[in-house]
């Protein structure tokens, strides 16, 4: 093999062990359900009744697996890392945000988006954020008692004014307002 320049050296293309890196790639959790739907497969050892009765509530509109919610609604099936990023943009908006688990999922189901570990996944993700566990929440035992600033007896806040002059009616010129708040 001639090189053009005589100091430079081969591509060593030979790795050690250490520096190959493994693809870890873990398939979608709706894929026997695009499967099934899309050609009918049924992966072996899987039964072919549950694959049906999990495909009623979805529809397969190629690229995208939707689900049949209550009222008739469509969510997007994503995946669950997906999930974990719409639920960081969920809860962590610019625009309010860092609600509970239960407005963090309406936010999301709201924005059209479904995967069966949602619940779980948004109370685990708001346990481990830190500005919420900074703030906490405010519970009965650190609630302080809430006490009356101002006690008001009967009558003893009231206005009397007097309106005038009226063309006459009855021999009265004036009108006397009194105003008790109570």
């Amino acid at each position: 093999m001639q090189f053009e320049n005589s100091h430079e050296l081969p591509i060593d293309d030979s790795l050690r062990d250490d520096m190959l890196y493994g693809i870890n790639r873990s398939d979608p959790w709706y894929i026997d359900i695009v499967n099934f739907m899309a050609s009918g497969y049924v992966p072996p050892g899987e039964n072919k009744r549950k694959l049906v009765q999990e495909s009623c509530p979805h529809i397969w509109d190629e690229p995208y697996l939707l689900r049949v919610c209550s009222g008739g609604l469509l969510k997007r099936c994503v995946l669950v890392e997906e999930g974990i990023k719409i639920i960081e943009r969920c809860h962590s908006s610019p625009y309010g945000g860092h609600y509970g688990a239960f407005c963090t999922q309406a936010k999301i189901w709201q924005c059209g988006f479904f995967w069966p570990t949602m619940c779980k996944d948004t109370r685990e993700f708001i346990q481990r954020c830190e500005p919420c566990q900074r703030h906490g929440n405010i519970n009965t035992i650190d609630a302080m008692t809430l006490t009356n600033n101002l006690q008001v007896e009967l009558f003893d806040v009231w206005v009397i004014d007097y309106m005038g002059s009226f063309l006459p009616s009855k021999k009265c010129e004036y009108i006397l307002v009194a105003v008790d708040y109570f």
